[in-house]
């Protein structure tokens, strides 16, 4: 099996694709100090004159696409991919509470979850 390192925005990475963990990922195991980096590294990137910054290594395996969804299983990075999800949702979820709900529309069907069964499942459900 051959790998194809390349740069990627991590709007790019989170844009019309599906991400599946495979059974046999070991189990979630960020601490604090692993999300403090992440962050650390996602806001330097955030800066309005930011040059590209390096938040980590991601190796995805491409499985196609599915309604319209590139598909991929994700070989490593997984930590990294679920703490962003994790984030995301809870920006989310805070926007929803203030009732900013406009400012979050474009990215609430991007955050499913894929139960057992194969049924996407949304991290916030619409109320």
């Amino acid at each position: 099996m051959s790998f194809d390192a390349r740069r990627s925005k991590l709007s790019d990475l989170l844009s019309n694709a599906r991400y599946y963990m495979p059974r046999n990922q070991r189990s979630y195991v960020w601490g604090q100090d692993n999300w403090a980096d992440l962050y650390e590294d996602i806001m330097i990137s955030a800066e309005e004159d930011a040059r590209p910054h390096f938040i980590g290594s991601i190796v995805l395996m491409d499985e196609g696409q599915s309604e319209g969804l590139d598909e991929y299983n994700v070989i490593d990075g997984q930590q990294r991919v679920v703490t962003i999800t994790i984030l995301l949702s809870a920006i989310m979820h805070q926007l929803r509470k203030r009732n900013m709900e406009p400012d979050f529309k474009g990215t609430r069907k991007r955050i499913l979850v894929c139960n057992n069964k194969g049924q996407d499942v949304p991290v916030i459900a619409p109320e």
